[in-house]
């Protein structure tokens, strides 16, 4: 977990950062294309926020549907998740990785080069398993 003071000082110097970079490549490439980068990655952000909300409702619901089929009652975060061994290959990935997606949509969709880029690498499923991963673990008792 990132300490107060860490994030404090993150919250201060990342917009500076997305300046400067955004800055710099405005002057080796100019400013039309920066302004086409910003405005198409903003198009693209909200086009993954809104794939991924759906994409989500659509995990949670084919999860909690499982459990209650295997008889585990409601979906509860206190509750374990199902093994591996129980879930089909029918779902495409658990609900916490899907679930990322939207934060790296709005990372797409925020303008910067550096936020852009965040936002890429969460889109990644290795990278979204192993957050998922270490969410589950914190979660469970």
């Amino acid at each position: 977990m990132i300490p107060l003071r860490l994030g404090c000082l993150l919250a201060f110097v990342v917009p500076f950062l997305e300046l400067v970079v955004l800055l710099v490549a405005a002057s080796t490439f100019g400013w039309w294309p920066v302004l086409l980068w910003i405005i198409g990655s903003f198009i693209i952000g909200w086009i993954v926020v809104r794939v991924a909300a759906a994409r989500t409702g659509r995990s949670w619901a084919q999860a909690v549907r499982l459990m209650q089929q295997q008889g585990q009652g409601d979906l509860a975060l206190t509750e374990s998740a199902p093994s591996e061994a129980t879930v089909p290959a029918a779902l495409p990935a658990p609900p916490a990785q899907t679930l990322l997606l939207v934060p790296a949509g709005i990372l797409i969709a925020i303008p910067g080069f550096l936020s852009d880029l965040a936002g890429i690498v969460l889109l990644l499923p290795p990278v979204r398993r192993r957050i998922a991963t270490r969410w589950a673990a914190r979660l469970r008792p």
